[in-house]
């Protein structure tokens, strides 16, 4: 008797479905984008228009935005893992749709980033803030990371290397920065450029690791040795 082979993804979902459900979602998307452009990328002139905050502005409309990436890269990732492949590549109908919603999301996350950088120059850098950038960088590298596993190179394993690697680049990124130094030091220039004074308690709490920025400022002008003063003796 001649035996039957199964194919690898045999009984999973359809391209076609696959297709119309990512096609679906990228028009809600898209007018999503359209009806916000303005909310989205207005800035400070929506903080003073709408009576918003910059916390209302920033810190809410952040999370929500950074929330629907998240949703849409599992979605993306499960779609393309139960999609039926022709050949063990998929089809051109699914990259398309793909590659277009990542390219939205990534939108969203730039959105959302802008956000973070207004609630910051108002009122500056904390240990919160700062993850909360790194980890949108580092969440639209894996979407990168996802787009070429659409597009060119679909192994499981290999995507699942170098989400790895990147997240171990991101890490040690993170300690070369020093987050306490940086924090520290962009705080301390956003007061001497702006004006804005620099929430001092905050900065004597953070870590020993801010000391070599601290210490350069104490050989620098008045200001920047008063600042010093302020930390030490607050």
């Amino acid at each position: 008797k001649e035996k039957t082979e199964r194919t690898p993804h045999a009984g999973r979902l359809g391209t076609i479905e696959v297709s119309i459900l990512l096609w679906s979602i990228n028009i809600v998307f898209f007018l999503f984008l359209i009806v916000q452009v303005v909310y989205f990328f207005g800035g400070e002139r929506n903080i003073s228009y709408e009576g918003l905050t910059y916390s209302q502005y920033a810190r809410h409309g952040f999370f929500q935005l950074l929330a629907v990436a998240v949703v849409a890269f599992f979605l993306l990732l499960k779609a393309e893992q139960e999609v039926v492949k022709h050949e063990s590549r998929h089809t051109v109908a699914f990259q398309a749709a793909s590659a277009v919603l990542i390219v939205q999301v990534l939108l969203v996350m730039v959105s959302a980033f802008k956000r973070l950088m207004l609630y910051e120059e108002a009122y500056g850098f904390t240990i919160l803030r700062f993850y909360s950038h790194a980890f949108t960088v580092w969440l639209g590298v894996v979407f990168v990371i996802f787009l070429v596993k659409v597009l060119v190179d679909h192994r499981e394993n290999t995507f699942a290397l170098r989400v790895f690697v990147s997240g171990i680049v991101f890490a040690a990124a993170l300690n070369i920065l020093n987050p306490d130094a940086f924090i520290t030091r962009m705080n301390v220039n956003r007061w001497l450029k702006t004006g804005k004074e620099v929430d001092r308690s905050y900065i004597s709490r953070l870590s020993d690791d801010m000391m070599p920025f601290v210490g350069t400022l104490s050989h620098k002008g008045e200001r920047e040795k008063d600042f010093v003063w302020d930390i030490f003796y607050y």
